[in-house]
């Protein structure tokens, strides 16, 4: 990987890999929040009435609920 970044594999889950940013890939994120943020609102979001935002909020709320604080579903 490059400097911008490492990889690390996952004790818990074999399938995953987890990245961490060095600072320098940090900041490139950092960067590019702004204009994605932008993107995204006027593809998605400014596209919808309040009353499918309320629906998307609910059900966005619901699976994340679902995927635990680890953002995966806890183990049986």
């Amino acid at each position: 990987m490059s400097s911008k970044s490492a990889r690390r594999g996952r004790m818990d889950d074999g399938r995953a890999a987890r990245a961490v940013l060095a600072t320098e890939g940090l900041r490139k994120v950092a960067a590019a929040t702004p204009a994605h943020i932008a993107l995204a609102r006027e593809l998605v979001l400014d596209q919808l009435t309040s009353e499918q935002i309320d629906q998307l909020t609910a059900i966005a709320t619901t699976t994340s609920r679902a995927s635990g604080p680890e953002g995966h579903a806890p183990h049986a």
